[in-house]
């Protein structure tokens, strides 16, 4: 049994439950009888026709049970599988599904993060630890009681105890205290970060080492391909320059953008709500501009809403485009100029 109840939509609470049959061939006449004799025990009989939507997640979760119970399996595993229940009707379904796991001699492996639970159904509880997950410690529950049942077990003397060695063991001081394979473990992985990361900053210092060893070559051409000295140069000119301004241009159109976008959105949102018949007129529309790419659109928009903000712009947009032909000329004079030298035409 898993934490969610997995059951089928369409098909009946019944028919839930013989799904384990159906797929193991087994749905014979006597596990259907036996299936409703569970569902006649955990009063949902009279809701075996009914569909999983008109159920509660208790009652869900009980269907589940009765499937898994249906096959009649020698060892079962529950997954947190009361944690959806209500307490009291969790405490019953612990108590019932304990009485059956005991007749009919089912091993169960219950993963639970209830303490009472777990020692009021277990015979042995395992404590793991954090990852990577290892055995802490295996604690033996015995309450010595002939006809134990889990209610029982809450009221005897012995339970506390149990809890409070559970609670030490799982409680904050041990959450601060880590082991030494945990240690081990966790500089493992930190080891493994590092080796990534410098494996990385290696690439990308011998992928720039090469490429500005190339241009100096003339192996590639520099004035298409540029170089890295060359943007550099570039970015610290920026810098030193007009980059506040551009970023103080971008976030504020990002931030304009973003809100008459939103505004916009919510507006057609609530006509097209409203009006089924406009709905319908703009669909083919608003399906030709969803598909259309954004990168596409941009420009358009761009160049539709550009004039406002033209005057603000061309300043200082001529001042730098004047300043990087201005020095990309210069280039261009000392590498003619170098060029004819070794008897080359540029």
């Amino acid at each position: 049994m898993l934490q969610r109840d997995c059951l089928l939509e369409w098909r009946n609470i019944l028919s839930n439950t013989l799904f384990g049959l159906e797929v193991k061939g087994i749905k014979t006449k006597e596990n259907i009888e036996y299936v409703k004799e569970l569902l006649k025990k955990y009063n949902l009989y009279d809701f075996k026709n009914k569909y999983p939507s008109e159920l509660s997640g208790g009652m869900r979760q009980r269907v589940a049970l009765i499937r898994t119970l249906a096959v009649k399996p020698k060892i079962l595993l529950l997954d947190e599988a009361f944690s959806a229940l209500d307490y009291q009707t969790r405490i019953m379904v612990t108590e019932d599904i304990y009485s059956i796991l005991r007749k009919e001699k089912i091993t169960a492996l219950i993963v639970t993060h209830d303490i009472s639970e777990a020692i009021s159904m277990s015979d042995r509880v395992l404590v793991l630890s954090k990852r990577p997950g290892t055995i802490k410690d295996i604690h033996k529950i015995d309450f010595e009681m002939e006809n134990r049942t889990p209610i029982n077990c809450r009221q005897s003397p012995k339970f506390s105890r149990y809890f409070d060695c559970l609670w030490k063991e799982l409680g904050v001081d041990e959450k601060n205290k880590i082991s030494q394979e945990r240690k081990k473990y966790l500089k493992k992985v930190k080891r493994k970060k590092l080796l990534v990361i410098a494996t990385q900053l290696i690439i990308l210092i011998g992928f720039l080492v090469i490429w500005e060893a190339l241009a100096n070559a003339k192996i590639i051409d520099s004035f298409i391909t540029s170089q890295p000295s060359r943007i550099w140069s570039t970015f610290t000119h920026l810098t030193s320059n007009d980059l506040l301004k551009h970023v103080k241009v971008t976030v504020y159109e990002t931030i304009v953008g973003f809100g008459l976008g939103t505004l916009m959105g919510v507006a057609i949102a609530i006509i097209l709500w409203w009006s089924k018949f406009l709905a319908k007129v703009s669909e083919p529309f608003l399906v030709v501009l969803n598909s259309l790419p954004k990168v596409a659109l941009g420009p358009i928009i761009i160049i539709w809403v550009r004039i406002r903000h033209a005057s603000n712009h061309n300043d200082g947009n001529f001042n730098f485009l004047n300043s990087y032909c201005a020095r990309n000329a210069k280039w261009i004079s000392k590498n003619r100029q170098r060029n004819n030298q070794n008897g080359k035409n540029f």
